[in-house]
């Protein structure tokens, strides 16, 4: 080795180091059930609990009776609307009128509801057979395995030949349902001559106050 080197190692003190020495000794006794269990809540601690616990209580209990009292609201609402202020104005031949405070008052008819679930396919037997099977709205569902989507790709015209058994929802929105009927009505279709029960539609008259 050069003189040049032995220096360099020298100022690196590349001495090994001493051995280490390892005592062993016992080793102490760890009570792991202690260690785990909590610590004993304070009465102070117990009381904050508790009183959060019965604030939420006293919390639900408001809104139950808040969710009452709304629905009781609206139903006065719609008595009011629909037969208290239409009755009274027509018993003086009004249809509308304004108010001293400038809000201006309606008597417009109305019709609405949905199809009645147990009335569902005898309604749409109706629809269908008297020219109205667009508004019918039908929805086709498929359930696949993950490693059929090739399958999946094929559509309808295969699907029974592939042993699927498609799922066939139909039915027919409320505001469509509405719609349809009020334009028959005021193109002079007679409410007897719909089947009002069988499609669940409500007509009579709804006052506005704006």
């Amino acid at each position: 080795m050069s003189d040049e080197k032995k220096d360099i190692v020298a100022e690196l003190d590349f001495a090994p180091a001493p051995e280490a020495t390892i005592e062993f000794g016992l080793v102490p006794e760890i009570d792991f059930a202690m260690d785990a269990a909590p610590p004993v809540p304070t009465d102070a601690a117990l009381l904050k609990v508790s009183t959060a616990a019965r604030r939420v209580l006293k919390g639900q209990e408001v809104i139950a009776q808040l969710e009452e009292r709304l629905k009781a609201a609206k139903e006065t609402m719609k008595f009011l609307l629909e037969v208290d202020l239409p009755d009274s104005m027509a018993e003086i031949g009004l249809e509308s009128f304004t108010l001293d405070t400038g809000q201006k008052v309606e008597v417009k008819p109305i019709v609405a509801g949905s199809i009645p679930k147990k009335n569902l396919e005898e309604a749409l037997a109706w629809l269908t057979k008297n020219g109205h099977a667009g508004l019918i709205k039908t929805s086709i569902e498929l359930s696949f395995d993950r490693d059929d989507r090739a399958k999946a790709l094929k559509v309808l015209a295969a699907l029974k030949e592939q042993g699927l058994e498609p799922s066939i929802d139909e039915s027919v929105h409320a505001q469509t349902l509405g719609a349809w009927a009020r334009e028959l009505i005021k193109q002079g279709k007679s409410e007897k001559e719909l089947p009002l029960d069988l499609l669940g539609l409500y007509v009579g008259r709804r006052a506005t106050v704006k």
